[in-house]
């Protein structure tokens, strides 16, 4: 199984927001879904600042979801330029495998 690690600064006035889009029924899972290689997201908010979260989407493998990505593009990059106000930092921690 392939983890992929987000962390999220939202802006404080978006956090609502933000956590619509990026829940594990937002608008995000919504579209991974169309993949039968998706396999959820767990979105997880830090107690110490309540505007920094981690993302964490399940996929099959790299493959599958770089397959995803390259069959949803168009759709993929219009709703990560309608996101792109939501925060004000964006790190990909990296691509974890569950062992």
């Amino acid at each position: 199984m392939l983890n992929i690690v987000w962390e999220f600064h939202a802006r404080p006035e978006r956090n609502a927001e933000f956590e619509r889009i990026y829940e594990s029924n937002g608008r995000w899972a919504q579209l991974f879904s169309v993949s039968a290689a998706y396999h959820g997201t767990a979105l997880v908010r830090d107690l110490n600042d309540p505007c920094r979260y981690l993302c964490i989407d399940r996929w099959d493998n790299m493959d599958e979801f770089q397959s995803f990505k390259q069959s949803n593009k168009e759709d993929y990059a219009a709703l990560d330029k309608m996101c792109e106000d939501l925060t004000v930092k964006e790190t990909l921690i990296g691509y974890f495998q569950t062992l």
